[in-house]
């Protein structure tokens, strides 16, 4: 019997936050376009304001997200047998994934609140006001940011195939693609 092994590269914990980075800033600036074109199209004097703590809010997503691109910047190239990560491996991807995602959402809790304050003494609206477009801001884009977690946590520990198998009898090398599914 032979054992087939599996050579493929996981995705580092870098490219994963900085794909999230890419998204969520994305995002936020096709957001605050639409969102300042309203507000300059139904209520013109609310629009420096809007722009203002939706700036704050873009800036505070883009740092969130930098302690995750530099805890870990290295792809990990494995020779498997059975297409799978060790378990220690994968709990020490977890684990920085982890650490990464918390200090994110600490950051942008930090940053909502010094928003928040900041906005409170320095524009002439009325407080509720300006804790109504910071926490619409905080939970928007953390929303966002989230769920972009989420799918790329799932990815976190995948393998590719990428092995290459011969049948018996033949000289010539068959994918692993399975096309009835």
């Amino acid at each position: 019997m032979t054992t087939i092994l599996h050579t493929a590269e996981t995705p580092s914990i870098r490219s994963l936050f900085g794909s999230v980075m890419v998204h969520v800033l994305s995002g936020w600036l096709a957001m605050t376009a639409m969102s300042t074109l309203a507000f300059a199209v139904w209520c013109p004097d609310l629009v420096w304001p809007w722009v203002t703590i939706a700036g704050f809010s873009g800036l505070i997503s883009g740092f969130a997200l930098l302690p995750g691109i530099s805890i870990s910047g290295h792809h990990t190239t494995i020779q498997t047998a059975n297409s799978q990560l060790s378990g220690t491996m994968r709990t020490n991807r977890t684990g920085q994934f982890l650490v990464g995602c918390v200090a994110a959402m600490a950051i942008r809790v930090i940053g909502t609140v010094a928003i928040v304050a900041a906005c409170r003494y320095q524009m002439n609206l009325p407080f509720e006001k300006v804790l109504f477009f910071v926490c619409g801001w905080y939970i928007v884009l953390t929303a966002f940011e989230v769920t972009l977690l989420v799918k790329s946590a799932s990815t976190l520990d995948a393998i590719p195939r990428t092995s290459r198998v011969q049948p018996a009898g033949t000289g010539a090398p068959v994918d692993e693609t399975d096309f009835w599914k």
